[in-house]
């Protein structure tokens, strides 16, 4: 009845599509998390695989309302478009019971160790806010071409850990950072990662690029795109004022509650299978 793809411009969609016109498959979906219209058409039958699938598909889910405003640049329209965000086990991901006496504050980094997470950027202003507390910690959790060059030791954990254990690595931490950046081909589509730390009840900060805002609201503090020392002001606001972590941290938890409860958005997907089901449009 309904084969379920990701995004407009991959193979397996364009195989999606076949099928139904070969009468094989009666609907297809494709999920969409990019948020730069024209994107993704510099390798070869991309650019006509984009054009078919925005023909063909039935219906779209945009992850954001940043994504939806892609595929209606790229002449989706607004009609097959339904934003449904991404969801989070609650039960997996749940709040630690922070312990305001403890000396160690640990700031936690979760991703790939790519350019534009602009990891270097955390260490930096990691390594200034440690010259002045030796009792800051910074956990650097993923894989990428930027592990080899980052150094540990002096307060800095690099490590590699399967999702099994990644719910635990969140319980350990006082503080989340995702810092991000814009480039010419890339934005932040949404980052899971957020969802994760906020289920769990940490702080965060980020910076406002890309759907991050979609995401977190007004839950988190936002530094300066690619600014080391706008990090660090953010980062001291949290390390140095225990309620206000603490608050932030409610306001997290509550936040992915309302918003990102995976069996809520199940239902929501089911019902929208079940409306594409229905229908009689091409």
């Amino acid at each position: 009845d309904i084969v379920h793809v990701a995004e407009t411009y991959y193979h397996y969609t364009l195989q999606a599509i076949k099928a139904k016109q070969a009468g094989l498959v009666k609907k297809v979906i494709s999920t969409v998390w990019e948020v730069i219209p024209f994107n993704n058409e510099g390798i070869h039958g991309r650019k006509q695989f984009k054009r078919l699938s925005c023909k063909h598909i039935d219906h779209f889910i945009a992850i954001t309302e940043k994504a939806k405003s892609a595929l209606m640049i790229e002449g989706v329209g607004e009609s097959k478009i339904t934003v449904l965000t991404m969801g989070i086990d609650l039960s997996r991901f749940h709040q630690k019971i922070l312990n305001p006496k403890s000396s160690i504050l640990n700031i936690l980094y979760v991703g790939r160790l790519v350019s534009e997470k602009v990891v270097g950027d955390l260490i930096t202003a990691f390594r200034h806010l440690r010259s002045e507390n030796q009792n800051l910690t910074l956990t650097l959790v993923g894989t990428g071409p930027l592990k080899k060059t980052i150094k540990a030791g002096e307060g800095i954990i690099v490590k590699s850990l399967p999702y099994s254990k990644i719910p635990k690595v969140y319980s350990r931490a006082d503080i989340f950072c995702l810092p991000s950046k814009t480039t010419p081909y890339w934005q932040e589509q949404f980052g899971m990662v957020l969802l994760e730390a906020m289920a769990c009840g940490l702080p965060i900060v980020t910076t406002n690029t890309g759907a991050i805002h979609e995401v977190c609201g007004d839950t988190a503090l936002y530094a300066r795109q690619s600014d080391p020392e706008s990090l660090k002001t953010n980062l001291e606001k949290l390390i140095y004022n225990v309620e206000l972590r603490q608050e932030m941290g409610k306001s997290s938890r509550q936040r992915a509650i309302q918003r990102f409860d995976r069996l809520k958005i199940a239902k929501q997907i089911r019902q929208l299978y079940q409306k594409v089901c229905r229908s009689n449009t091409a």
